[in-house]
C-alpha cells in the first residue's frame, strides 16, 4: 500500500518523510522486540532531528516504558533518565540554531511565513473552539474564506487539487485510526503514535495554514498502512489491482503537477 498511495508523493521528493517513517518503523519494531529503552531513545532522538513532529514519538516511548516497567521505581527511573535523552536530535539542532542565528526556535518561528493572511484564531479560547469544531476543515470548502480550495491551482479541477484533498486525507486517516483502535488491530502503542502524529500538525498550525500539507503529514502515520494492507488482503485480486491502478494514477498526476511547479502542499 505504501508504494502507490498518493500521500506517499513526498517519499519520492527531496523531503525528510521517507527517513522519518524509517525511524517510526524502527521504533515500532524495537518496541515489539523489546529492545532496551536506551536503544529506543536513540531512535526517537534521531527522529526528532529529522522532523520537529518527531517529538511526538516520545509519547509512545513513554507508554512503552509504563507498560514494560516491572515496578514503580523502575518506571520513575526509566522515565526520568530515558525520556529527556530521547530528544537529543532536536535538542542538538536547537543548539546549532542558537549558535548560528541566536534563535534556538528558528525552525518553529519560520512557520509563520506559511500562514494565510487574514486566517487564524486571535486567542487560545478561539483556537480551541475552532479546532474542536473542525473549523480548519470547513474553511477549505467555504467559498467566502481565503482558505477556499479553488484559490490554489489547479483552481478549476477539484479532482487533482491537493488543497481540496488535504482535509479528506485527514478525515480518512482519522477514521482508519479509530477503527483500528476500536477493533484491536492496532496496539496501544500504535494507535497512540498514530493519534499523536495526526494531532500535532492539526493543533499546531492547521487553523493558520488552511490545512496545508495535511496529506503530507498523514503519509508518515505508518500503522495506517498496516490496516490498509490487511483490508486489501481480504479483497479479490482484481479489485486490489483496480484500486492500486487508480491510486497510482493519482500519485502520477500529483507528482507531475508538483514537478511542474504547482503550489502543491
Amino acid at each position: 500500500t505504501m508504494g502507490v498511495l498518493p500521500a506517499t508523493l513526498d517519499f519520492r521528493m527531496p523531503y525528510t518523510e521517507s527517513l522519518f517513517i524509517l525511524f517510526i518503523i524502527l521504533l515500532l519494531s524495537g518496541m515489539q522486540r523489546e529492545w532496551p529503552n536506551w536503544t529506543l531513545a536513540i531512535v526517537v532522538g534521531a527522529a526528532t532531528g529529522t522532523r520537529p513532529v518527531g517529538v511526538v514519538l516520545i509519547v509512545p516511548l513513554f507508554v512503552h516504558i509504563v507498560l514494560t516497567s516491572k515496578s514503580r521505581w523502575q518506571l520513575i527511573r526509566e522515565a526520568v533518565m530515558v525520556i529527556p535523552a530521547s530528544a537529543w536530535g532536536i535538542g542538538g539542532f536547537m543548539c546549532y540554531q542558537w549558535w548560528a542565528f541566536n534563535e534556538p526556535f528558528a525552525f518553529a518561528k519560520v512557520q509563520a511565513f506559511w500562514a494565510t493572511p487574514g486566517v487564524g484564531p486571535e486567542n487560545l479560547i478561539e483556537k480551541l473552539v475552532g479546532l474542536g469544531s473542525f473549523e480548519p476543515l470547513r474553511m477549505v470548502y467555504d467559498d467566502t474564506c481565503p482558505c477556499y480550495w479553488a484559490a490554489v491551482p489547479p483552481a478549476n479541477n477539484m479532482v487533482f487539487n491537493l488543497s481540496f484533498a488535504n482535509p479528506i486525507a485527514f478525515g480518512l486517516v482519522s477514521f482508519v485510526i479509530v477503527v483500528g483502535a476500536y477493533t484491536g488491530v492496532l496496539s496501544t502503542r500504535e494507535w497512540i503514535l498514530s493519534v499523536a502524529l495526526l494531532a500535532f500538525p492539526y493543533i499546531m498550525h492547521s487553523d493558520r495554514t488552511c490545512m496545508m500539507a495535511e496529506m503530507r503529514y498523514t503519509s508518515v502515520v505508518f500503522p495506517v498502512y498496516v490496516i490498509a494492507g490487511q483490508a486489501l488482503a481480504r479483497l479479490p485480486p482484481g479489485v486490489v489491482g483496480a484500486l492500486a491502478g487508480i491510486s497510482a494514477s493519482f500519485l502520477f498526476a500529483y507528482s507531475s503537477l508538483f514537478v511542474c511547479w504547482y503550489w502543491y502542499y
